[in-house]
């Protein structure tokens, strides 16, 4: 008879835990190569500029930081910026930046 009370309670605990962790947006693999993308073609939108290297890692879920490398038209050493991404609560967009 306990086995009848467990088991529905374990199912429904399951059910509960996998609505909650589906419903929290996070960066995927994909998420991330669009993430990059995006920054190649905004800086390819600059004839002056080179984007030589893009890194990026997971600093949670919901948040990338990282670097970029740029050749800049007159300059001999490559520049470094910092970069970020934050990813909407709904997961639908992200937004990032350089600097």
């Amino acid at each position: 008879m306990q086995l009848f009370k467990i088991v529905p309670l374990i199912v429904i605990g399951g059910v509960v835990g996998w609505y909650f962790v589906s419903r929290n947006p996070a960066f995927n693999a994909a998420g991330i190569k669009e993430v990059e993308q995006s920054i190649r073609n905004e800086y390819a939108k600059n004839a002056d500029l080179t984007l030589t290297e893009i890194n990026l890692l997971k600093e949670s879920d919901r948040k990338l930081v990282g670097f970029v490398k740029v050749r800049v038209k007159g300059l001999s050493d490559p520049v470094m910026k910092s970069c970020s991404a934050t990813l909407a609560d709904d997961g639908s967009q992200y937004l990032w930046q350089c600097q």
